[in-house]
């Protein structure tokens, strides 16, 4: 499987921000991705998450990036950060008013020069559409979020939307698998048989590529 096959992801974050020589927080670390996309030699990240099963799953160290199983809403960090990146995190949030407030401890933790990056998905793109099919609670985030950055996006410094990503995979069984493990989170006991029927229902079967949509908003 290779996830985001031309680096698009990558290259997008680093046309909007500036990495080099930054201390930089990321909210929502996940399976670390796009913490791999953050890291520069002479850059320091202090990755947090709040589920601790995510820092148990991480694949080993990354050289100038240090882990912590921490929620953004339990934190009061002042001026300390010269970005501040949101990794698919805000929609999983639970509330609204929670994503408020965890866009106000970004901004407080934030140096007065700093930036806040939030990286975010679509709901029309393919992977995402998938997911949908068995967590509502991912609709409700993702539209939650939409709606609070739809209101920022008048003052934001940037912001760029619809960058698709590849995610190929060898062949339709490695996309079942990989899909019916990621869904387990959801529910337990998910089938390859429901992932395939999802993607039927999608128009989307008989491949074993995906497109995944990615949005970015800089503050």
């Amino acid at each position: 499987m290779k996830i985001d096959v031309a680096g698009v992801e990558r290259s997008t974050i680093a046309s909007l921000v500036d990495l080099h020589g930054k201390s930089i927080l990321e909210v929502g670390f996940g399976s670390a991705r796009e913490t791999s996309y953050l890291t520069w030699p002479d850059n320091f990240i202090l990755a947090i998450d709040p589920d601790p099963a995510r820092l148990k799953a991480l694949p080993g160290k990354m050289p100038g990036v240090g882990f912590q199983c921490l929620d953004i809403l339990a934190t009061n960090w002042y001026q300390e950060f010269d970005l501040v990146v949101f990794s698919m995190a805000l929609h999983h949030i639970r509330t609204r008013e929670a994503k408020l407030e965890a866009l106000a401890k970004a901004r407080r933790a934030r140096k007065p020069s700093g930036e806040i990056l939030i990286i975010e998905p679509p709901l029309d793109g393919e992977l995402t559409r998938l997911i949908c099919e068995f967590d509502q609670d991912e609709i409700q985030g993702i539209s939650e979020a939409r709606d609070i950055l739809d209101d920022l996006e008048s003052g934001c410094v940037a912001a760029v939307k619809g960058v698709k990503a590849l995610w190929e995979f060898d062949d339709e069984k490695e996309l079942f698998g990989f899909f019916t493990t990621m869904m387990q989170r959801v529910r337990v006991g998910i089938t390859e048989k429901e992932i395939e029927s999802a993607l039927s229902l999608l128009g989307l079967a008989g491949r074993a590529q995906l497109i995944d949509a990615i949005d970015f908003y800089v503050l």
